[in-house]
């Protein structure tokens, strides 16, 4: 198994990211590794900044309700981004109806681990926190292997994880990348070999997003589906204040 380095690993800045090696055209791969790298150039976006997962690791606050993921000083402002859903069509806002929390992944369906093993997570974290609680929290999955994650692909597999979703294909690497970087992720294809494989490269972190339009909290790769489902359960109960808080004013 080839490691991967040189110029592809570098370029994708200081974020943690996951890499495989796939088969063009078929469901499957090979993990070669998940790694922080060296800084690189990330450009800001709105609520952006430089920062790194090893930033928002450093800039938590002491105060961060308990919850295990990454907490920032500063969230992350997605407010205002509008999406399109690969199967009707129809434009929605990343950001959620009060009360409700939507939850950002940035992956691809032929992933051999870490995406499926972050879903896999997030379906028993769902269905710890029960169906009533589970219906206020929407999965909203970007590929970012567009080239074989078609719509009726992307629909099968995300649906087999979690029912309340949008599945999202931006076709177009810039605007791809557009979306990514208010989250402050990144995605990379490597170059295509003689036998049709390539790498694929992400930030392998899952994002919930709340009624305000920032990002509450966010878990890496290996975050437990315990963890996921007691910090959904913090920030669904600080959801529910808001709301209430908002309709007596």
């Amino acid at each position: 198994m080839a490691q991967t380095t040189g110029r592809f690993a570098s370029d994708l800045g200081r974020d943690r990211i996951v890499r495989s090696t796939a088969r063009a055209g078929a469901l499957a791969g090979v993990l070669v590794a998940a790694l922080i790298l060296a800084a690189g150039g990330c450009g800001s976006g709105a609520g952006g900044g430089r920062a790194s997962q090893e930033t928002a690791a450093q800039d938590a606050t002491a105060t961060t309700r308990g919850l295990s993921g990454i907490v920032r000083s500063e969230p992350l402002v997605v407010a205002g981004l509008e999406w399109t859903d690969a199967r009707s069509q129809q434009n929605f806002l990343v950001t959620p109806e009060p009360g409700h929390v939507n939850l950002v992944y940035f992956g691809y369906t032929s992933c051999p681990d870490v995406c499926p093993t972050t879903l896999s997570d997030l379906r028993r974290a769902l269905r710890e926190l029960g169906e009533e609680r589970a219906s206020q929290v929407s999965l909203i999955f970007v590929t970012v292997d567009p080239e074989r994650d078609t719509t009726e692909i992307l629909d099968g597999f995300v649906s087999s994880f979690v029912p309340r979703n949008h599945v999202v294909r931006f076709t177009d690497p810039a605007v791809l990348a557009e979306a990514q970087r208010p989250f402050m992720a990144r995605s990379q294809i490597g170059p295509r070999s003689d036998d049709g494989t390539y790498e694929v490269a992400h930030t392998g972190l899952l994002y919930a997003v709340g009624s305000g339009g920032t990002v509450l909290v966010e878990w890496p790769f290996g975050t437990s589906s315990d963890a996921i489902a007691a910090d959904l359960a913090t920030v669904l109960d600080s959801e529910a204040q808001l709301t209430g808080t908002r309709e007596t004013t």
